[in-house]
């Protein structure tokens, strides 16, 4: 549920291309994903802890984690403020929107 809710976020928030945008939700759905890989082979063993499992499982969580690490990073990258527009975050919409005479779009290129 929280990886549709900031799937949607994402859509409606972010004003960037479409690659860039296919990376972001990329990297969104892949920790859950491996998350659930890593609850289900440790299903699938019953609960119990095996020596070749065990490290697999463990390595599937710590990837789970830098993944989710991967996810914020990734975020406050695009949420750093761009030199040339005001030292504003022009990846969302919402400081975009932020412009109603539209004195960003009239200033003239450096």
């Amino acid at each position: 549920m929280l990886m549709f809710t900031t799937l949607v976020l994402y859509k409606l928030d972010f004003y960037v291309e479409k690659q860039r945008m296919r990376i972001y939700k990329a990297v969104v759905v892949c920790a859950p994903l491996v998350s659930c890989a890593a609850v289900q082979s440790w299903a699938h063993d019953g609960g119990t802890w095996h020596l070749t499992e065990g490290i697999i499982q463990w390595m599937l969580v710590c990837a789970t984690c830098l993944l989710h690490v991967g996810w914020k990073i990734l975020f406050i990258w695009e949420a750093r403020p761009s030199k040339e527009d005001l030292d504003l975050p022009m990846s969302f919409r919402s400081v975009r929107y932020l412009d109603i005479f539209g004195s960003l779009r009239r200033r003239p290129s450096r």
